[in-house]
């Protein structure tokens, strides 16, 4: 067993942020002291009648985290996801201030942030190529001539944040890349402005030959020839989506698919053989 000797400040800090109620684990993690450290000097403090003479002066409070808020805020922006307890051992850790959950809690309010749902988006996405893109779609096209598709999933493996901090009216989006873990549960559904056309659930993750079946048999007996209503299968980037033979498939049919590509101005050559 490898012993460490802590200085008079350390124990004097850890007993201090235990009087206050901090959880063990979180003054272990602030300090780097075991939670056996802790326990004893805490003992030793009770029992001889305060071996130490704890300064509480540079505890937290509000006028003190008040010189903090602006980096607090700067903190949230870059990482919205951030638990209470990440807050505080930011400002002991930076700022040497030990302040209690509810005191961090009243500031974080102070700055009008709330806890809210987490809203997810695909770190590949580009929201300006996006936009140009549906420009040209909705210049192109009636909107009761699209048809929609994608899938969705969820797994038991998923242990990604649910909820984040933001100011009231204001989304809380974090960038995430797709990686699945565990067992697969997805849903791939077909909507036009009407509603849904096809649904189907799966066990397992959508891979191409779900895919192409879904289309061949509940998509495009729903669907009609271009340039009716319901005759442009629109899909996004997805490697799924991309076969040619689902295109041939679609086309066989009378239909046009439009794909989302990488860029927005080259939109006509993504529709069937005819340019637009």
């Amino acid at each position: 067993m490898v012993f460490v000797k802590h200085d008079h400040e350390t124990r004097v800090r850890a007993i201090v942020m235990a009087k206050l109620g901090w959880d063990e684990d979180l003054i272990v993690d602030a300090l780097g002291v075991s939670k056996d450290s802790v326990r004893r000097w805490v003992d030793r403090h009770d029992w001889t009648g305060g071996m130490f003479e704890l300064d509480y002066s540079n505890c937290g409070s509000r006028q003190k985290l008040a010189a903090v808020l602006r980096e607090l805020d700067d903190l949230r922006k870059e990482d919205p996801t951030l638990y209470l307890d990440e807050y505080i051992n930011w400002v002991v850790l930076t700022r040497g201030i030990l302040v209690s959950s509810s005191t961090m809690s009243a500031t974080l309010e102070r700055l009008g942030l709330r806890l809210k749902q987490l809203r997810k988006q695909a770190s590949q996405r580009n929201e300006p190529l996006h936009a140009l893109w549906w420009a040209d779609v909705t210049r192109m096209y009636a909107a009761n001539q699209l048809v929609f598709i994608d899938e969705c999933g969820v797994n038991n493996g998923n242990l990604e944040r649910k909820r984040g901090r933001g100011l009231p009216g204001e989304r809380v989006v974090v960038s995430t890349p797709y990686a699945p873990l565990g067992d697969r549960f997805s849903a791939i559904a077909a909507m036009t402005i009407d509603g849904y056309e096809a649904l189907r659930l799966v066990q397992e993750s959508v891979d191409g030959d779900v895919f192409y079946d879904f289309v061949e048999h509940e998509v495009l007996p729903a669907m009609n020839p271009f340039p009716m209503a319901k005759s442009v299968l629109v899909l996004d980037n997805a490697s799924v989506h991309k076969p040619d033979e689902l295109r041939e498939l679609v086309e066989d049919h009378g239909m046009l698919v439009l794909s989302k590509v990488e860029s927005a101005h080259g939109l006509h050559q993504t529709v069937g053989n005819d340019p637009l």
